[in-house]
């Protein structure tokens, strides 16, 4: 059984609409890593969703995409059969967020679905793609070290969610207006892939994960200490001329490893869990990622972004982190710092919102993470009528977190000064659901895994007062808690 009658299914397929057709089944045998674990199949991907006391809510797991949206030096594409070896690929000339906007922002019912997620594109949108979003000429002279594209989601028809409260996994098909298959062949189709995954389970023991690296040697960067110290000199001369209040200056460590990626994923979790956590299999490459800051989310009509700013380094037990958080909360530049960037994000909420929408809902709060602490807010507004998630991406990409503000000038002065493409490091990592809503996160504390080699990227915000000393550092704490699992 489904959630949708033949007489329902029919109906909802007349009228040309998109629509989940759902198979819910208990589970409290496997976690939603061995399920992943059990889907043997390229361009998969599982995306965890925790609240904000780490819970674990939801586990999104898809595979067999219909198809990807890829963005590559200025161009957009679209690139269909990705199983096959001889994949179709399409110019598309609108654009990337134009593309996305026609392939899954299409006429939908959502069929008594109530996640967040139920389908759509997921992948990323690296922070060079801002010359492709606004007439902003950024990334002027820096070189691509990475060798991936500035943007790829793909477009997942079918995913599986699995909801740890209640030990239930959903699986989800969404039928489009051109669907061949009958209401009874989708139901056998969504229990067939639970079969598969029992089957595959059954074949091959899931075994505990080492925390233990697997061979490689030491992360090195693509500044040397000093290099680093003085970039934010020169960052801090923009800073006293009034270019700017704040830019965020990063560096990019690289480690050859021997360990499997998904195990460095699984160990993530376990060390450092975070809001966002993720593994996407890109089949040439990997994305993993323990997020603790959301870019943009939009669910329904109301949007959300939380600005993280003000980083300590955890105490060795609760009363020390108490004693730091204090110290955290009075600290001038810290707070002066945060609050900046609460009204960047107010700023770029107010955009896509009704007027007198816009709210605080939470003011420099502490949050604790594995190896560092932060403090985070929360600003929420309600979509204008006629504008929608593309809209509220736009408006708030890229974070003012990772780049500065004003957030125009400081991009500039990151091109300037970073010799490097950042690809990956500062964009977004998330979803475009055909429900509407949106959830990106930022791209830190996220690592690119490619021919055996990992790429993680990290930033200090630099303001008048920095110490080139003291950002340094936190550029190696805030990478500290990802390398240790690789």
């Amino acid at each position: 059984m489904s959630n949708v009658s033949k007489e329902q299914f029919d109906e909802l397929k007349g009228k040309g609409l998109t629509f989940p057709v759902l198979v819910s089944v208990k589970e409290d045998e496997m976690e939603a890593v061995e399920i992943f674990h059990g889907i043997k199949s390229d361009y998969k991907f599982i995306l965890e969703d925790r609240d904000r006391k780490q819970n674990l809510r939801y586990s999104y797991i898809g595979f067999n995409p219909e198809m990807a949206i890829k963005y590559e030096d200025g161009n957009t594409y679209i690139v269909r059969e990705l199983q096959k070896d001889n994949v179709s690929i399409e110019n598309y000339a609108e654009g990337l967020l134009e593309a996305v906007k026609k392939h899954v922002y299409v006429p939908f019912h959502g069929a008594n679905t109530e996640f967040p997620f139920i389908g759509g594109g997921l992948g990323y949108i690296g922070y060079d793609c801002i010359s492709s979003l606004e007439n902003i000429l950024v990334n002027s002279k820096s070189k691509k070290e990475m060798d991936i594209p500035e943007a790829m989601l793909m477009i997942y028809k079918n995913i599986l969610v699995f909801d740890h409260e209640n030990k239930v996994l959903n699986l989800i098909y969404n039928v489009k207006p051109d669907e061949k298959m009958a209401l009874k062949d989708i139901e056998k189709y969504l229990n067939s892939i639970y079969e598969v995954i029992k089957c595959n389970r059954n074949m091959e023991k899931f075994r505990e994960v080492s925390m233990k690296s697997e061979g490689g040697n030491e992360f090195t960067s693509n500044f040397t200490k000093e290099q680093f110290c003085g970039l934010v000199k020169k960052a801090k001369e923009h800073v006293v001329k009034g270019d700017v209040f704040q830019v965020v200056i990063s560096q990019r460590f690289l480690k050859d490893t021997g360990s499997n990626p998904y195990d460095i994923y699984r160990r993530l979790r376990l060390k450092n869990p975070s809001p966002y956590m993720f593994y996407i299999d890109f089949k040439d490459f990997k994305l993993i990622g323990a997020s603790p800051e959301s870019l943009v989310k939009v669910r329904g009509r109301e949007v959300e972004t939380n600005p993280i700013a003000g980083t300590r380094k955890r105490g060795r037990d609760s009363r020390e982190d108490e004693e730091i958080a204090r110290e955290l909360l009075q600290d001038p530049k810290e707070v002066a710092e945060h609050v900046m960037l609460v009204d960047l994000g107010r700023n770029d909420v107010g955009k896509i919102s009704e007027f007198g929408t816009v709210n605080l809902s939470s003011f420099m709060k502490i949050e604790n993470f594995s190896k560092v602490m932060h403090i985070v807010s929360e600003v929420k507004g309600e979509l204008k009528d006629g504008m929608d998630a593309i809209d509220a991406f736009k408006a708030c990409f890229p974070a003012g977190t990772v780049s500065g503000a004003p957030k125009v000038r400081a991009m500039e002065i990151i091109d300037e000064l970073e010799e490097s493409k950042r690809g990956f490091y500062a964009g977004a990592v998330g979803y475009f659901s055909f429900n509407g809503n949106m959830d990106v996160a930022i791209a830190i504390r996220t690592m690119l895994y490619k021919d055996k080699k990992v790429y993680i990227g990290a930033g200090a915000g630099i303001v008048y007062d920095s110490d080139p000393e003291s950002e340094y550092k936190e550029t190696i704490n805030k990478a500290k808690g990802i390398m240790e699992v690789v």
